[in-house]
C-alpha cells in the first residue's frame, strides 16, 4: 500500500486498508487527520455490512485497529 509506484485510487483505500498488515494499517493511518479517520472507519463498516456473506473476518480485525487507532 505504502509503494510509491502503485497509488491506490480513492475508491480502493477502504478496501485496501482492510486487507492489509497491522504494521501497514498502523503506518498508513498515522497519515490521516481524525477527521478523514473518522471516515475511513465509517466507509470500512459500510463495506463489510454490504458484504456480509463473505468470510471477512480480517478485515474486521482491521477495522477493530482502525478504530483503535482512531481512539487514540
Amino acid at each position: 500500500m505504502l509503494r510509491p509506484r502503485s497509488p491506490i485510487a480513492q475508491n480502493d483505500l477502504v478496501p485496501t486498508l482492510l486487507s492489509e498488515s497491522e504494521g501497514a494499517i498502523r503506518a498508513a493511518f498515522q497519515l490521516f487527520d481524525k477527521e478523514h479517520q473518522t471516515l475511513i472507519c465509517q466507509q470500512a463498516k459500510e463495506l463489510l455490512v454490504e458484504n456480509v456473506q463473505e468470510d471477512l473476518s480480517a478485515a474486521k480485525i482491521n477495522l477493530a485497529l482502525m478504530e483503535e487507532i482512531l481512539a487514540q
